[in-house]
């Protein structure tokens, strides 16, 4: 429609003089041929920053600060005494379990001990009636021996009872406790179930400092250091490290960032996120509409005034980032040079007739 509009104008003849001419060679256009086409410019502005809106993300526990509370008898929960958000000391008790495996182990604790004590006892007879001439070296050695052996298999039964303290009569009972101070991130047991041994009970963490992750392009791989910065849209956390795995479908790396303690937010919890990053020297602020994408490149028009119209001629960028209103590119252009925001198509299909 733009063509048969323009073969009835009097810009029929600049399309003769641009014929066959690619959309990246300059044409001379007065003002009223400009008009004519809605041709507006802006200055493309230097860019200080580059800012990626509404990246997925996710709350994550933080490396290092979590630790898992397990179950180290199958048996049942006889009572849960904490909760997802708590705060607990280290050694308090966050749930009470009752086992026959548990009342098996203590059993044989209870017994090894009492062996121990009387391999002690009798080392130490063996070793005054040796120094007195009574018995034999050999016997003196021998009850050394029993000794170690006794006190080897102790150690190994009161490490496969974790330091647990009993909690009933019958021997069965028993209280799992929080190894360190910290915060209940998460409950994985309820009063009368069924466990398993080894499972997991609780999930405690030392603080509430979470990771952030989302996904950012490679091509900003580089500026992902000091600088960025994530953003909630309540919290903005600066970006502490990057992957370097590139998922090949979407040509992306993860990116990581640190929240401050208490920011509200929970492991788990997916959010909409902000990237900013600072901009490659020399990157460029121009109104997205000002962008020309073709097949396989994309560009923008530049304009340079002369004292009847101006020449415009297509320059090809890269897009490093854009959201609804602005693109931040690369390219052949400086700060200050007009660029064109609107009458983009027009100019694209004129210099391709």
């Amino acid at each position: 429609m733009l063509a048969r509009y323009l073969r009835h104008s009097c810009l029929w003849p600049l399309l003769l003089l641009c014929a066959g001419a690619q959309a990246k060679d300059a044409m001379a256009l007065k003002h009223s041929e400009l008009e004519r086409l809605g041709v507006v410019a802006e200055a493309a502005a230097a860019a200080s920053e580059i800012t990626l809106r509404g990246l997925p993300g996710r709350v994550e526990l933080s490396l290092g600060s979590n630790m898992a509370v397990t179950v180290p008898f199958a048996g049942r929960v006889l009572q849960v005494l904490v909760d997802e958000g708590e705060v607990v000391e280290k050694a308090a008790t966050l749930a009470i379990l009752s086992s026959k495996d548990y009342g098996t182990a203590r059993a044989e604790l209870l017994q090894q001990r009492v062996a121990r004590d009387l391999a002690r006892k009798q080392a130490d007879r063996d070793a005054t009636l040796l120094a007195e001439g009574i018995v034999s070296a050999s016997r003196a050695e021998a009850s050394r021996a029993t000794l170690a052996s006794a006190e080897a298999q102790l150690a190994g039964l009161e490490a496969n009872l974790g330091g647990l303290q009993p909690d009933n009569n019958d021997g069965t009972g028993y209280r799992l406790t929080a190894p360190e101070r910290g915060v209940v991130v998460s409950r994985e047991i309820s009063t009368s179930e069924a466990v398993e041994a080894m499972s997991v009970a609780f999930v405690l963490a030392r603080d509430t400092r979470w990771r952030l992750t989302t996904r950012a392009p490679l091509g900003l791989a580089s500026v992902l250091g000091e600088g960025a910065r994530l953003d909630t849209g309540t919290v903005d956390a600066p970006v502490s490290g990057r992957g370097l795995r590139v998922d090949e479908a979407t040509q992306t790396v993860t990116v990581r960032a640190t929240l401050p303690e208490n920011s509200g937010l929970a492991p788990g919890q997916r959010v909409a996120l902000s990237l900013t990053v600072p901009a490659p020297a020399g990157a460029l602020s121009v109104a997205r509409t000002a962008i020309v994408r073709n097949a396989e490149t994309s560009g923008v028009y530049v304009i340079t005034p002369e004292p009847e119209g101006a020449r415009v001629h297509w320059v090809a960028v890269k897009v490093l980032a854009e959201d609804a209103k602005r693109s931040v590119i690369e390219g052949d252009i400086e700060a200050g040079q007009q660029v064109v925001i609107r009458g983009t198509s027009a100019l694209k299909a004129l210099g391709s007739e």
